[in-house]
């Protein structure tokens, strides 16, 4: 006979579906099959599909969190366990700005606030001595600054005095 796991649920991972039957025949108990999960359904901002590239997992299998380009999903990883996510979901989180980098004459890192800006905030530009900033500031949201760059202009010099 053939013995296969019922809809819904699979063989676990480097396992074999076993049927061991009672001495009398009459039943029998059925061994290495495990419910599969579901990847969570309507996470803001998730990817589609929500789990690197499958909808169903099998029992033991993990759920690599995917989210829209500009968010994180934190936490990153779930994993199926007879039939359960553990944690059963995960959220999108908008994306820090990293500094901006190879700007000319700016300070590393070019903003006052470090190399990471948090969403929602500001980077006050920074330049070198002698020259400023084309804009005061970049606004960080999903992961990108706006504007998305600055450049340092070289501030003119005072004239002497007392020639």
């Amino acid at each position: 006979c053939i013995v296969s796991c019922a809809a819904g649920f699979e063989a676990g991972f480097d396992m074999d579906v076993e049927a061991q039957c009672a001495e009398d025949g009459a039943a029998f108990e059925l061994s290495g099959c495990f419910e599969q999960c579901v990847a969570p359904a309507s996470v803001a901002d998730s990817a589609d599909p929500p789990c690197d590239g499958s909808r169903v997992l099998a029992h033991g299998d993990n759920c690599e969190a995917r989210c829209q380009e500009g968010y994180e999903p934190f936490p990153p990883r779930l994993r199926c366990n007879s039939g359960t996510l553990r944690p059963e979901t995960f959220e999108c989180r908008e994306s820090a700005c990293k500094s901006p980098k190879g700007i000319r004459d700016a300070v590393d890192p070019a903003c006052e606030a470090g190399l990471m800006v948090l969403p929602g905030n500001l980077c006050v530009c920074l330049c070198n001595d002698g020259y400023s900033p084309s804009v005061e500031s970049l606004e960080c949201a999903t992961g990108r600054f706006t504007p998305e760059r600055f450049v340092c202009e070289g501030m003119p010099c005072a004239a002497p005095e007392g020639i």
